[in-house]
């Protein structure tokens, strides 16, 4: 009987910190990533285009990438009503840790990117996005610090394109020209 009583206590302690959870989690605006999308209903009937200049090709590609995953369409400059045009993108390095010989073991990566949002021809906003991101240094394996540097950018790129498609979502919906 003991038993009995005491697996009633602990499910119904697991039901409480549960709820708990779920009540604290859905207070303070967290969401699961996935299906949701930061394209609105609306946007998926709407095609943007992305320029690029010399040097943001990745950049390019990383924001085509994350604008038809969260749902949304790519057009030409001719069909489409609104444009994104991306800037070079600028990658600063700093040395933030030395070892005692005086060889850098971490620093920081800073990166930005300007671009222009356009209607129909028209500049409608220039705005940046940027991100920051720390690496280690190692200099006994050259070839893996290369090979980190390499997926921390492209890991960069998504964010970068995350943080602009937010932007660009946000102002055209300022807009509310969605709707035509």
């Amino acid at each position: 009987m003991m038993l009995k009583q005491t697996f009633l206590i602990n499910k119904k302690g697991h039901s409480l910190f549960c709820l708990s959870l779920f009540l604290m989690f859905s207070g303070c605006g967290f969401q699961l990533k996935g299906q949701g999308g930061l394209v609105t209903p609306s946007a998926r009937n709407q095609t943007i285009a992305i320029t690029t200049t010399t040097g943001s090709k990745d950049m390019a590609l990383a924001l085509e990438t994350h604008w038809l995953k969260n749902g949304g369409a790519l057009g030409s400059l001719f069909d489409a009503k609104w444009q994104v045009n991306l800037q070079p993108v600028a990658v600063e390095r700093f040395v933030l840790t030395r070892d005692q010989a005086g060889k850098a073991i971490e620093y920081q990566v800073e990166t930005k990117v300007d671009f222009d949002l356009l209607h129909q021809g028209q500049i409608m906003v220039s705005k940046q996005a940027k991100t920051t991101r720390l690496l280690p240094v190692s200099n006994s394996e050259l070839v893996a610090s290369y090979q980190l540097e390499q997926e921390a950018m492209e890991q960069t790129y998504q964010t970068l394109a995350d943080n602009i498609l937010r932007q660009v979502v946000q102002f055209i919906k300022k807009r509310d020209d969605f709707a035509d």
